[in-house]
Order: structure tokens, then sequence, then C-alpha cells
């Protein structure tokens, strides 16, 4: 923390000399004083000599609820905004065989460090399979916006939600084939992987793929 004991003592209010006897002589007031003006001391270190004197800081890449509240203690640097929504327990495909529920359900939900997006309505979840590689490798990372898209661009890839519950990264072209329904040829970077075309009423909701990145990114 860069304090000298004097300091430290001066800080709490306390008197010189204080923290030599700190455990015979601490109340419960006194300690509350020093958790409240350093959230990061470790009080098992103060008070027994264990451990390491600051708390160990949470990763700023990726953070769960409480971390979330304690980041300024850690991090004043690093603004909450900063961080998305991160699902690293429900992994789209990079196929088309995995079945998910949607996001809003009670899935674990984490926040992902990633200033890019700040401000903007994004979560991100991590790619299982290789049938979007190279360009999103399995266990990559993919930002997407929770806006629904109401247009299809053949350049950018998509997060395709289906009626029966399939979730799946795919490049899309619109579709009409002799002889089956209006909709959409789903095709993967992979080049193992043929296309293949999902009618209009099956698909329930597509979102833009924003951006990929590494697990280990900041």
């Amino acid at each position: 923390m860069g304090l000298g004991q004097a300091r430290f003592e001066q800080s709490i209010n306390a008197s010189n000399g204080y923290v030599n006897n700190i455990v015979k002589s601490i109340g419960v007031e006194k300690l509350r004083k020093i958790q409240e003006e350093y959230p990061q001391l470790n009080t098992e270190w103060l008070l027994y000599g264990e451990g390491d004197m600051l708390k160990e800081a949470p990763s700023p890449k990726v953070l769960d609820e409480d971390d979330m509240v304690s980041l300024g203690e850690y991090y004043p640097e690093i603004r909450r905004e900063d961080f998305v929504p991160f699902y690293p327990y429900l992994p789209v495909t990079g196929g088309n065989a995995v079945q998910f529920d949607s996001w809003e359900d009670e899935h674990t939900v984490r926040y992902r460090y990633a200033p890019e997006y700040a401000r903007r309505d994004v979560v991100c979840f991590t790619v299982r399979g290789e049938s979007m590689s190279p360009t999103v490798p399995g266990g990559a990372i993919v930002y997407i916006s929770k806006q629904v898209s109401s247009v299809v661009d053949p350049d950018k890839m998509y997060l395709i939600i289906t009626r029966d519950g399939q979730r799946m990264i795919k490049r899309l072209r619109l579709d009409a084939p002799e002889g089956n329904n209006p909709g959409f040829l789903c095709i993967s970077d992979n080049k193992d992987h043929i296309p293949f075309h999902l009618d209009e009423d099956e698909v329930v909701a597509k979102y833009r793929v924003l951006g990929v990145g590494n697990y280990g990114d900041l």
C-alpha cells in the first residue's frame, strides 16, 4: 500500500506503536475502520501474520458478480462499463448440432473486460467446434450484438437461433432454391463443412457477430 507504520497508524486514528500490539488492543470499531480505509488489506495477515499482506486481486479479464462489486478497490482505473456479460458455460457452436436455451435464463453469467464494446448492448460466448475455423477457432470468444438483425450481409457472421433450440455461428445468404421454402443458406468458413439450407420460419432470431477474441485475451 506504500505506507509506513506511523502513517498507517495515523490514518486509522491510532496511537504510535498500536500495530505492534494490534492483536491485544484492536476492537470491532477499529477493525471496521481499517477495513473501510484499506479494503484490499488482508485482515488475517494483520491480526495473525498469516497469508499475504494484501488480498489477491481478481483477474481483470473475467470477473464474477462479487468481483464486479469490489472492482474499484483493486483497479480504480478500470470502469464497470468496460465489461460485457460473458456466458462461459453456455457456449455457442460452430457446428449445427448443439442446443442451448436463451441467454436470459439461469445460466451462470460472468463479466469479461472488453472496453472496445463499452456501453454497447453486447454479450459474449465461448465457441465450440471448428466449422468456422480459421476465422473463429474452437475455444474463441465471440462478441454478439443483442439487437436482432433484420438484414443479411453475406460478408458478416451471425449467431442464429432456430425454432428447435439450436444456436450456431454461420455466414448467411438469402436462399430460395427451387422446390424449397425461402430462407437462408448457412455457410461455414471451414470448407470441410457443407453449406445447408434453413427455411426462414425455422430461424427465430439472428444476431450480428461484432468481434472474435482468444480466451486469454484482455
